[in-house]
């Protein structure tokens, strides 16, 4: 079974799983619980009471916050108009795209920037790169600020420089926002959380119902303090930075090792403290996998290999 360290063991200790905690509180708990080597970045997940698959119940939006996120950001400016180039080097940008070969270059696999800002006139050019800037988060949206007019460029590279941070409702009715550095003091990361707070709160949409905001969770990279309920028939992606323990949550979920303090509970049974034969019959019986590698047996053919599962069961 896998064993957290002294350092995990010590500020899990820390946390009272029952206890809701103030802003203030939770921030001051988040810079004790940063056990990692490095200056850990303290995250705020919200489950939300609204349904993702619907139009109308959206939540996008930006804030900037007050402290920054501890980090310098590169940003990378879209625009065709000389002027519009000039203002956004006087406002801070590292570089600005405005010609074929520059757009070539990014088509070549060129992504060293971290914020893309455009003008309008250049949005027809930059959506050909779509396949490219789109999954690295890098397409400039006119929702999230970042389709300005050349005049306006200096103010949202500036922005965007201070701590202007985008959040987005995912499939699974959350969102996921850094709001600064373990080395922030306990008073600016409370600053910054209650500006994003206070942002997601008017971004609601119209046509939520009923309870908006349903849970916060703020905690350290590789931090304890971890509470994850799936219901059925939902879908759920694990995420994190490598060392953050999602293989570990994983080899948990899959009745393949024991968590060292807590429960999972599964179909009403708590299934922490079962033996590794009664693990094995509900996992043949109630649970799927699908690995990254085939993991067939040599010796065997294609057809055993599909078998063999079924046999066990």
């Amino acid at each position: 079974m896998a064993k957290h360290g002294k350092k995990y063991r010590a500020a899990a200790a820390l946390v009272q799983q029952d206890t809701t905690y103030t802003v203030q509180q939770a921030v001051e708990l988040a810079k004790k619980t940063a056990i990692a080597r490095f200056d850990s970045t303290i995250e705020v997940h919200m489950r939300l009471g609204v349904d993702p698959r619907q139009a109308d119940q959206q939540v996008r939006d930006v804030v900037v916050l007050p402290h920054g996120l501890g980090k310098t950001r590169r940003i990378n400016v879209f625009t065709s108009d000389a002027e519009g180039a000039r203002i956004a080097k006087e406002g801070g940008a590292e570089t600005v795209t405005s010609t074929d070969e520059d757009l070539k270059k990014i088509q070549d696999g060129w992504t060293d920037w971290e914020v893309s800002i455009a003008t309008p006139e250049m949005m027809g050019r930059v959506g050909r790169l779509g396949k490219i800037l789109g999954p690295r988060n890098l397409m400039p949206n006119p929702k999230s600020g970042t389709v300005v007019p050349a005049s306006d460029l200096a103010r949202a590279v500036r922005e965007a420089k201070a701590g202007r941070v985008e959040f987005r409702l995912d499939k699974t009715s959350n969102l996921h926002v850094p709001i600064g550095k373990a080395s922030f003091s306990a008073e600016q990361l409370a600053e910054n959380l209650q500006a994003l707070l206070d942002a997601v709160k008017k971004a609601r949409p119209a046509a939520a119902k009923g309870t908006y905001v349903k849970k916060i969770v703020v905690a350290s990279t590789m931090g304890p303090g971890i509470t994850l309920k799936i219901e059925e028939g939902e879908f759920v992606a694990i995420m994190g930075p490598s060392g953050s323990g999602k293989s570990t949550l994983m080899q948990i979920l899959g009745l393949l090792d024991r968590p060292s303090a807590g429960s999972f509970m599964l179909l009403g049974r708590d299934v922490s403290e079962l033996s590794d034969d009664e693990g094995a019959i509900l996992r043949s019986k109630t649970i799927g996998f699908i690995f990254q590698m085939f993991n067939l047996l040599a010796r065997t053919t294609c057809v055993d290999n599909v078998a063999l599962p079924m046999i066990y069961s």
